[in-house]
């Protein structure tokens, strides 16, 4: 039965109610309708079939309201909502193919088994909702809101999330295949199991989405894992004083890595505007094969090296100083570290960088 765009908007100005009544007597109709196959359904496994109760035409909802409105078993042609509220509606099972919700607020709604494949839910918030079983593969999700959702056994595969926020909700056993993840905000969740191979492929499953490309890429891109290796095996981290004084030692020893092959980073510029700066200096740390210290009039170093030291032992510490000098007070605690190694006292300039080869060792 079709149903025109007129008769539809009447019967949803009637009420939930009533609308309630008319989708339950759809159902009825359903049970009277023969199903015809040329091939045996006995062996098939009966949660394929979802009958659809009614195909509704092309709508367009904006700045509407919908409480307690049952769309289960529904399947919407390219339904376009904008500015537009449900609560307390039913979803479950329904066809919202190619669907666009934004600017929508969902709340106490039931998406379970449904199909959202391509939709775009961009600037939508979904507060207690289900999306168990449902699928939304290729979906659009920037600046999309999920609090206290439930994601069981859904798909996210070749979704886009952009700047999405999930706060306590759970994502577990979900395919994210082909997921694009950025600036995704996550508080007070739970996310388990998620698998990110392929369809028929052995399933490899992962308990942080945060870092679920990065992971597929590292398993799958031979490339990506040599560059990996190279970098962890020549990156080193020189830290020191930046007077004119001691940045001009520094940049010497920046200078003699690199011709030995070397990535030395100096780190001389101004550290990221999400963290601090010794949080910085150990994120750079972490990659490194190792750190060349210079304890030479010290100032911040003191309080560098103690976050690196404590954190990374596997991380060689080579301290130098100039000729002359003495430690600060509190490294004498560091020496008794077996990856912080003897200070090695040099000259000038030239003695460092006659000496960088056997330094690097």
């Amino acid at each position: 039965m079709d149903f025109t765009v007129e008769f539809i908007e009447s019967k949803l100005k009637e009420g939930s109610s009533s609308w309630n009544l008319w989708t339950q007597s759809l159902i009825k109709e359903l049970s009277t309708i023969k199903t015809y196959s040329k091939k045996p359904l006995r062996n098939t496994p009966i949660q394929q079939f979802s009958l659809k109760i009614a195909e509704l035409p092309r709508l367009e909802f904006e700045n509407r309201y919908f409480f307690g409105f049952n769309f289960s078993r529904i399947k919407w042609n390219h339904l376009d909502c904008k500015n537009t509220t449900f609560k307390n509606c039913n979803f479950s099972k329904s066809d919202l193919t190619s669907a666009i919700f934004n600017h929508c607020v969902f709340e106490n709604c039931n998406f379970e088994k449904s199909n959202l494949i391509n939709s775009n839910l961009n600037f939508t918030e979904f507060n207690n909702c289900n999306f168990n079983n449902c699928n939304l593969s290729k979906s659009e999700q920037f600046l999309t809101v999920f609090e206290s959702c439930t994601m069981l056994n859904a798909s996210l595969m070749w979704s886009r999330l952009i700047g999405t926020k999930i706060s306590n909700s759970s994502i577990c056993n979900s395919k994210i295949f082909g997921a694009s993840i950025w600036d995704l905000k996550l508080y007070n969740s739970i996310t388990r199991d998620l698998i990110i191979s392929k369809r028929n492929e052995p399933e490899i499953k992962i308990d942080n989405i945060e870092i679920a490309q990065f992971i597929y890429l590292l398993l799958n891109n031979q490339k990506l894992r040599d560059v990996i290796t190279t970098l962890t095996s020549k990156i080193i981290l020189i830290l020191g004083r930046f007077t004119e004084e001691r940045l001009k030692i520094l940049e010497s020893i920046k200078e003699s890595l690199t011709y030995e092959g070397f990535v030395p980073i100096l780190f001389t510029f101004e550290p990221s505007p999400n963290r601090d700066l010794t949080e910085t200096i150990q994120l750079l740390a972490n990659i490194s094969k190792l750190v060349i210290a210079d304890i030479s009039d010290p100032k911040s170093i003191p309080q560098e090296l103690s976050h690196i030291i404590q954190t990374i032992p596997s991380l060689p510490i080579q301290p130098i100083i100039v000729f002359g000098q003495r430690e600060y007070s509190m490294f004498e605690h560091w020496t008794r570290y077996s990856w912080v190694r003897p200070i090695f006292e040099y000259r000038n300039e030239n003695h460092l960088k006659n000496e960088i080869k056997h330094l690097v060792k």
